[in-house]
């Protein structure tokens, strides 16, 4: 490695010609994780919304994952104002509708990149599929809501279908907030 420096940043120069920036207070390199990458790479996208659920009520949304390699790295929030609602993800949904699509943005928005994973609001569910999370949120009538969300990310299965359910069990109407947050990656073979 060569050595650079501007006054305030040192370049560490690979073999490859590739500038690695050190803080030249700590000698820390300065890095961006992943998923922040896929932002200035224009190929992560998000998804939020906040509705109102009624007492007994139900919400369905569906992410439709198409059949490509750009595979979804996705985390998902959810959260409720007061109340409490349970919150089950489902793999392998099966619908006869899609129900309304949602928009969805790029991160990036000077990118004119779309998402090719879909996310849908009510569709009609044949077959809710196999539960694979679920979490109660909130502490019941009257008192705080919870919210919860995944630090890390779930890759989605090409072609096929998730089911996110949120269900207000007979305790209190409520609000609640979700957040899908995404990015659509092609994994390397090696």
């Amino acid at each position: 490695m060569t050595n650079k420096s501007d006054g305030i940043h040192t370049y560490n120069m690979d073999s490859g010609g590739r500038i690695a920036t050190v803080d030249t207070a700590t000698n820390a390199r300065n890095v961006i994780d992943y998923a922040h990458h896929e932002i200035h790479s224009g190929s992560h996208f998000f998804h939020r919304e906040s509705y109102d659920l009624a007492k007994n009520g139900t919400v369905d949304h569906l992410i439709v994952v198409p059949d490509t390699t750009m595979w979804p790295h996705m985390t998902i929030a959810v959260g409720n104002v007061v109340s409490q609602v349970l919150v089950t993800l489902y793999e392998d949904t099966v619908v006869s509708a899609n129900g309304t699509a949602d928009i969805s943005y790029n991160r990036d928005r000077n990118s004119s990149n779309l998402p090719t994973t879909a996310i849908y609001t009510m569709p009609t569910v044949t077959s809710t599929g196999s539960a694979i999370a679920n979490m109660t949120l909130g502490a019941g009538k009257n008192l705080p809501g919870g919210e919860a969300r995944d630090s890390e990310e779930i890759i989605l299965k090409q072609n096929s279908n998730y089911l996110l359910r949120v269900v207000e069990p007979n305790v209190a109407a409520t609000v609640v907030n979700i957040v899908f947050d995404w990015y659509e990656h092609q994994n390397k073979t090696e």
